[in-house]
């Protein structure tokens, strides 16, 4: 084998292993940037299960504190009958906020028929304002205190979940990531941000004030 031969040969190699290192490198990236999407869509999936679990909790403490109210005090019967449908009413949403799947049906639920001007909430409110002897039972301020603890912990979640999907959109959205989301087809909009009604998100329906 002649010197320029050999020396052909090392030209080849040379070139073969640079083109080695630089497909090397660009599906280390490929798997690092897939890796890194899947772990933000997994986390925007986590954050989503725990604003669901924090709307269930709430749903879950009003049959609580309809009972409470019920036994806390003597009422006329039309109140009694008030309560007995905000009872049956409350164990309906028990069962909507179970079978709910996205966090957006959670959160109309959670709008229409547990907070707002007419959900259970606020029509427990007119009852104990009416009955303030009510609002000194134990039982009623531990519930209470129950009620404001779960909604810290609902914006608590909802601004996890917003900083999630966030994580997310930057990803699908900056280059060279975003390559490798529309390559996978991860779309930008496929999580969007938690919004609040108007109003919804304001909490005088679960906010007793006990020095009346």
């Amino acid at each position: 084998m002649d010197e320029k031969t050999i020396k052909t040969l090392l030209i080849i190699g040379g070139i073969v292993l640079v083109l080695l290192l630089i497909v090397g490198g660009l599906a280390s990236f490929v798997v690092g940037a897939y890796n890194n999407l899947q772990k933000t869509d997994v986390k925007v999936e986590i954050a989503k299960g725990y604003v669901q679990s924090a709307y269930q909790r709430r749903a879950d403490l009003i049959p609580n504190l309809v009972n409470t109210v019920q036994g806390s005090a003597n009422f006329e019967k039309s109140t009694l009958v008030e309560l007995t449908a905000m009872r049956s009413q409350a164990g309906m949403v028990q069962q909507k906020m179970k079978d709910a799947t996205t966090v957006e049906e959670m959160q109309q639920i959670n709008d229409n028929e547990i907070g707002g001007t007419g959900g259970i909430l606020a029509r427990l409110m007119l009852v104990v304002e009416n009955y303030p002897q009510i609002r000194s039972t134990d039982a009623f301020m531990n519930l209470q205190s129950s009620i404001e603890g779960t909604e810290n912990r609902i914006n608590y979640e909802r601004n996890a979940y917003n900083d999630a999907v966030g994580e997310y959109k930057n990803i699908v959205r900056i280059f060279p990531g975003s390559l490798i989301a529309s390559y996978y087809g991860y779309s930008e909009n496929k999580w969007e941000m938690f919004e609040s009604k108007p109003g919804s998100d304001v909490a005088p329906t679960v906010s007793f004030d006990f020095n009346k």
